[in-house]
């Protein structure tokens, strides 16, 4: 494309005048170079134009004055309007980063993309979250675009897109135009394994494990002696084997000493039956819950 034409020379601001026979003062002088100047600068400008109309698939109409709007537009949209899905500006939905790469080249902003620049936080929403996709905040109200998963009936219209995902599978409603939100109770784990579980209530078990246990005292006790009695008694012998007598003594006789034992017997008497208490500790609360910090479940809609 030419650069500018250069303003016309000959009066004091470069501007044409048409001079005054009354004060002598004369017209500005148009020159051939000027105007040769004017009449290629004109036909550079018309060929650059018809080069747009052109490039967008339309026939040069010179009865038409929209040819060139239309052709900004086939060139920007793709289209007369703005697309509304991905394949509108030429990207399919399952873009590889080679074509992200090559769009990304046309435009330096989020608006050279149809996407406000200042997007809000709903419309980052729509893009990063489908609807059923579990949305946790340490926010205490659900993020835009969110329901906090209590619960709640909600309406099938309103929610739609939510209620095609994921049904009455948490709950009816109406039975007609209100669903279930998934409820997950305070303090729960989030488990899953396939599809099929998805939704059930998990009971919970605990680990197999010991305990340990104490006895105590049941205050004192004792036990008895009994001992029933028993004596001794002397004898005295001559030591030629006759019996001298009780307490007399032969005499030149030797003698020795003989002791009769009665009887003897010691036992034990028991105080009577008694026991011992046996304690082990209670742990633990009503519901089987992990060790964690809580966030607010949510559910994109």
């Amino acid at each position: 494309m030419l650069n500018p034409i250069k303003p016309i020379s000959g009066s004091s601001d470069n501007r044409f005048h048409d001079g005054d026979p009354g004060t002598g003062e004369m017209g500005t002088i148009v020159t051939a170079t000027w105007l040769n100047d004017m009449q290629d600068a004109t036909i550079n400008t018309q060929q650059e134009l018809l080069s747009v109309v052109k490039d967008s698939g339309q026939t040069v109409d010179a009865k038409r004055t929209d040819q060139l709007a239309q052709a900004i537009k086939k060139l920007a949209w793709n289209g007369t309007v703005r697309p509304t899905t991905l394949a509108g500006y030429g990207i399919t939905d399952g873009a590889t980063k080679t074509e992200l790469d090559t769009k990304a080249t046309k435009a330096t902003t989020l608006a050279g993309y149809g996407i406000s620049d200042a997007i809000t936080e709903q419309q980052v929403l729509t893009l990063v979250s489908k609807p059923g996709c579990l949305v946790a905040s340490f926010g205490t109200s659900p993020p835009a675009g969110t329901l906090a998963c209590n619960g709640a009936t909600v309406s099938r219209t309103t929610y739609a897109a939510l209620f095609k995902v994921i049904g009455t599978r948490y709950g009816t409603g109406d039975g007609s135009t209100t669903f279930h939100l998934p409820n997950v109770p305070d303090g729960y784990a989030l488990l899953g394994g396939t599809s099929s579980n998805v939704g059930g209530r998990v009971v919970g078990e605990l680990l197999k494990h010991t305990h340990s246990a104490w006895t105590d005292s049941q205050g004192s006790h004792s036990h008895t002696v009994n001992d029933p009695g028993h004596s001794h008694s002397i004898s005295f012998m001559a030591m030629d084997g006759t019996r001298a007598g009780s307490g007399s003594y032969a005499a030149g006789v030797n003698t020795g000493v003989q002791t009769n034992i009665s009887g003897t017997g010691v036992s034990l008497n028991a105080a009577g039956a008694h026991g011992h208490n046996v304690g082990i500790s209670e742990t633990g609360g009503a519901a089987n819950l992990a060790a964690g910090v809580k966030l607010l479940i949510c559910i994109s809609y």
